[in-house]
């Protein structure tokens, strides 16, 4: 294939690679100043990221961008879990239980906007879809700045501590 197509297939790849150095940076980092520091960090790149990508103009930085722009996606996991294991502790709800039930609902939620999304761009154009990922990533990181504000953190998952062991 032409350089772009290469460039294009490994793309994911760089990204894959890069996601699993920024993971545990992340967890480090919910560890020692709590989950909203990595969360707030990851929201706003990763809108930053969805608002770029449909204006890009040509592949070249397209792949560029996501392999910068995917891993702010999956920095959000770790503080993610450790705000989800904190919940379910405190509701004394069975892990796994609590695990179990966000996987479906990322699931669910995967194989839904992904047909929405391709049917929206579809119907419109690319930056539809982006933009109202982006407008829901920063919807979540002003909810979780006043949430953060309002002191609603759970006990040691919030801006001053770690999250508990399971």
């Amino acid at each position: 294939g032409t350089a772009s197509e290469v460039a294009w297939a490994r793309a994911p790849l760089a990204a894959a690679a890069i996601e699993a150095g920024v993971a545990p940076l992340a967890g480090r980092l919910s560890d020692r100043r709590g989950a909203l520091q990595p969360i707030r960090l990851a929201l706003a790149a990763a809108a930053a990221a969805s608002l770029v990508i449909p204006l890009l103009p040509s592949v070249s930085w397209l792949v560029v961008v996501l392999i910068a722009g995917m891993p702010c996606y999956g920095a959000l996991f770790t503080p993610a879990a450790a705000l989800l294991s904190a919940g379910a502790h405190r509701l004394s709800l069975n892990q796994g239980l609590a695990f179990g039930l966000a996987n479906l609902a990322w699931a669910s939620g995967q194989a839904v906007g992904a047909a929405a999304s391709g049917a929206l761009a579809q119907a419109t154009s690319d930056a539809v879809p982006y933009a109202l990922l982006a407008a829901t990533l920063l919807a979540t990181l002003a909810s979780a700045q006043r949430k953060a504000r309002a002191g609603r953190w759970a006990s040691g998952t919030g801006p001053a501590g770690p999250s508990p062991d399971p």
